[in-house]
């Protein structure tokens, strides 16, 4: 457990929070005040195990003592959860265990949680999710690890401030947005994933900002997912935000009428056309389209064509809307034919290109916000062409070494949902 003893008291909780995950469970860290004591509420949703759990983390050096218990266990009476369970790296008293004894109460010492963090951290996920690359990319010479503990502490002393939380993600992003793959597979992405969650729950609720805020980061925790090899999860996110339907997002962008007067006289011309998206645009499905090449690159027929049909279903719905007059780019009938017709060329184009392989560009989000316009609220993903990953680095980085056929039918499962 040596390893363990290096990292920091916050970072133990991320990692029993990372586990908890991994074992199905509901993780919500609480606030540094006023949580009597409690790190992380658990929830399950399983039959027999359905309900409340309260978690205590203790990355100590010494042994853990009978008046943690004590306290923690009121606290599980008065919130009537579950059980309590106390998690450290080292041991408990006897006085500890006897106490415990017969209670809602559970004691895991540091064994026990290696065999944990075996079973379902250093097993189920891919890569660098394991304990031994916790703390990497911190000391990699190329971190700003300055910038980076300033960002956590900001965090950590202000944990109802939802702009603390988007700083530091927005800063481990931009390692991601740089292409820094010994940085990124050395725990980055999953360090970003965990903060991502964070602000799902703290802050992504029913009011519209928090609405259109989880809409984004549920985007960007489904391109990490690609990154990370959890196709699976990637899949599941998606159908999560409900971009697993028909939609009428070409993958290379949209042409709208302002743009499509620069390349009119030459309408056929898609190369030309295809030279409009060099440059920023913003969108909402490409980590389908993502997806989609990702799938093609490992030979996912079933997965492939059933992102395909949903970009041609959407296209086809668009077109009818269209003619019906539901949708129109602008007032002149012709126009909007015209803008029709090359909006599924381009579709064609770029569905054909991804099947034969002389497309595998996986575009990276450059940046991510919320934006208020009048009283509404509007989720931004920002996309720039000249700025992508390659579908081969990607499976190499983080499918090449794993089993990933149980992911496969998965994803064949919750197609059929």
């Amino acid at each position: 457990m040596a390893d363990i003893d290096k990292i920091t008291g916050f970072e133990f909780e991320e990692l029993v929070g990372r586990l908890l995950r991994n074992m199905g469970f509901i993780v919500e860290q609480t606030l540094l005040s006023a949580d009597g004591g409690v790190d992380i509420i658990a929830y399950s949703k399983e039959p027999i195990f359905k309900g409340k759990y309260l978690i205590q983390c203790k990355r100590w050096s010494g042994v853990v003592g009978e008046p943690v218990i004590r306290d923690l266990y009121g606290v599980v009476l008065s919130q009537n959860a579950n059980k309590g369970i106390v998690i450290t790296n080292s041991y408990f008293s006897e006085k500890a265990i006897e106490f415990a004894e017969n209670k809602n109460i559970e004691l895991i010492d540091g064994n026990i949680l290696s065999d944990l963090i075996k079973k379902y951290l250093d097993s189920q996920d891919n890569s660098s999710m394991s304990i031994d690359n916790i703390k990497d990319f911190k000391t990699n010479e190329d971190f700003d690890i300055d910038k980076y503990n300033y960002y956590r502490e900001q965090m950590e002393n202000d944990k109802r401030n939802k702009e603390k939380y988007l700083n530091l993600l927005k800063f481990l992003y931009s390692y991601i947005a740089t292409k820094k793959y010994d940085i990124m597979y050395s725990g980055l992405i999953n360090e970003s994933c965990y903060i991502a969650d964070e602000i799902l729950t703290r802050f992504c609720n029913k009011d519209r900002d928090g609405l259109k805020l989880r809409e984004v980061i549920l985007n960007i925790k489904a391109f990490l997912y690609i990154l990370m090899g959890n196709l699976d999860k990637s899949f599941e996110t998606l159908k999560e935000l409900k971009l697993l339907r028909p939609i009428n997002t070409p993958t290379d962008g949209r042409i709208t009428p302002t743009e499509y007067g620069s390349v009119r006289k030459d309408k056929h011309s898609l190369k030309e056309s295809l030279k409009m998206f060099d440059t920023d645009f913003f969108s909402n499905a490409f980590v389908l389209r993502n997806l989609l090449i990702i799938f093609k690159g490992i030979n996912f027929i079933e997965g492939s064509d059933y992102i395909k049909n949903l970009f041609i279903k959407g296209n086809e719905n668009l077109l009818e809307m269209i003619r019906k007059g539901f949708i129109r780019y602008s007032f002149d009938p012709q126009l909007n034919d015209e803008i029709s017709t090359l909006n599924k060329e381009l579709l064609d184009k770029s569905i054909d290109d991804i099947y034969s392989g002389t497309e595998d560009k996986i575009y990276i989000p450059t940046e991510f916000y919320i934006e208020k316009i009048g009283g509404d609220y509007y989720g931004r993903i920002k996309y720039n062409n000249e700025l992508f990953f390659n579908a081969n680095d990607i499976i190499d980085n983080s499918l090449k070494n794993i089993d990933y056929q149980k992911q496969l039918t998965r994803i064949k499962f919750l197609m059929t949902l």
